[in-house]
C-alpha cells in the first residue's frame, strides 16, 4: 500500500484558515466584558494553547496519519498521540498560557479576593 502525497488546494486552505478563525477569535469576542482592553487581552491569551491544538491537528493530518496510522501501526499512533497532547498541554501550562484551576478566578470574581466580611471597627 503507497501513501500518496496530499495537496491542499488553495478553497481547502482558505476554509481551514476560516474555521481555525472561527473557533479562536468568535469565543473571545462574544465573551462579555467591561472593556475592549479586556476582550483583547483574554482573546490574546487563549492563542497560545489554540496555537498548540493546531498544531497537534495539523501534525496529525498532515504526518502521523499517514505515516503511522495507515500503516497499520494504531498502538503506536495512539502513544504518540498521547504523549503529544500531554507536552502540549504541559507547555501551556507552564508558560502560564493555561491556567490551573485553583489559580483561575471566576467569572466576575478578581483573583486571591477573600469571601470573609471586614470588620473596620
Amino acid at each position: 500500500m503507497t501513501v500518496e502525497k496530499q495537496h491542499i488546494d488553495k478553497r481547502t486552505l482558505a476554509i481551514h484558515i476560516l474555521c481555525w478563525g472561527f473557533l479562536v477569535f468568535v469565543p473571545s469576542i462574544l465573551r462579555p466584558s467591561d472593556s475592549f482592553d479586556e476582550r483583547i487581552f483574554h482573546t490574546l491569551r487563549s492563542l497560545g494553547p489554540s496555537l498548540c491544538y493546531m498544531a497537534v491537528f495539523y501534525l496529525n493530518y498532515l504526518y502521523l496519519v499517514p505515516k503511522i496510522f495507515l500503516k497499520h501501526r494504531r498502538s503506536t499512533f495512539i502513544w504518540v498521540n498521547i504523549v503529544l497532547i500531554v507536552v502540549a498541554m504541559l507547555g501551556c501550562i507552564h508558560r502560564g498560557l493555561l491556567p490551573l484551576c485553583r489559580n483561575h478566578a471566576r467569572y466576575g470574581e478578581v483573583a486571591g479576593a477573600r469571601h470573609s466580611k471586614v470588620n473596620y471597627d
